[in-house]
């Protein structure tokens, strides 16, 4: 999604960074040290500590990209767990056409990646 929203907009941005956990900013991404500070503390589950990113989050960003991000780090986690807990299997042909995003992201080698067929 981000990728393709980023291609709708014009700009064209490196996300090889996402994958990697020392990551901190991507360059060209308005706001990108902000939203990966948040999607960190948001996977830590850590209460106090989320309380004061997003607070920095709604005061740089506003409060309804606050939303907006809240929303998306919300929806990633459902997507997640409905597909590890159904055993989703990947579109055949979807998969071959995202071989490159997955190679890109190195999203096999995350923990979840077992639950998915592997390469046809």
């Amino acid at each position: 999604m981000l990728r393709e929203s980023i291609k709708a907009d014009g700009q064209t941005i490196d996300l090889e960074g996402l994958a990697d956990p020392n990551c901190k900013e991507i360059a060209g991404l308005k706001h990108s040290h902000r939203l990966i500070e948040y999607a960190d503390v948001f996977m830590l589950r850590d209460a106090e500590q989320l309380a004061l990113v997003r607070d920095k989050l709604e005061k740089e960003m506003g409060a309804n990209k606050l939303v907006d991000a809240s929303g998306v780090a919300s929806n990633f986690q459902r997507m997640v767990r409905i597909a590890d807990g159904s055993g989703i299997p990947v579109d055949p042909g979807s998969y071959e056409n995202r071989v490159d995003l997955i190679d890109q992201l190195g999203l096999e080698e995350y923990e979840s990646a077992k639950n998915t067929l592997s390469r046809l």
